[in-house]
């Protein structure tokens, strides 16, 4: 019962919404919070350099305060804030989709959780992991070694 509930679209969008307005209702009366979000589906402006790219973690923890705080804009699909980045305090615009944010907390509190993006994660794992399966069946074959070149 309940991956049939988080796999729905309604629910998802739900969940969305109550994200949205956790964030808003956060930023009004200018509370700090953190939040952890799936790091492969931010977007950054200017693009970070690849030294710090690759420390971030799959699951990766923001601190909303201070400036970032303040730069913070939130639509119904994203949030949007400026952060610094590495020992040199790299400046970039950090784009998150709200369904990517797993958990928010304020003073160690969890406050929201985001049943459904778990399981948008789980797809998105489980698809990658059966093309790349199959892709690596249909590499076996020696017919098929002129498909070698294949980016996965």
């Amino acid at each position: 019962m309940f991956e049939v509930i988080i796999s729905d679209d309604n629910f998802r969008k739900i969940m969305q919404k109550h994200c949205y307005e956790t964030i808003k209702y956060l930023k009004n009366s200018r509370n700090f919070f953190s939040f952890f979000c799936y790091i492969h589906q931010a977007s950054f402006t200017p693009k970070l350099p690849l030294e710090i790219e690759s420390s971030l973690k799959h699951l990766t923890l923001f601190s909303m305060n201070g400036y970032t705080f303040d730069s913070i804009k939130v639509t119904e699909k994203n949030l949007e804030f400026e952060a610094g980045f590495g020992e040199n305090n790299f400046t970039s615009t950090v784009r998150v989709p709200l369904n990517s944010i797993l958990q928010m907390t304020v003073e160690d509190n969890v406050i929201f959780v985001n049943s459904g993006s778990s399981m948008e994660q789980k797809e998105n794992y489980t698809v990658k992991k059966e093309i790349s399966s199959s892709l690596d069946a249909i590499l076996s074959n020696p017919r098929n070694k002129n498909l070698r070149n294949i980016t996965r």
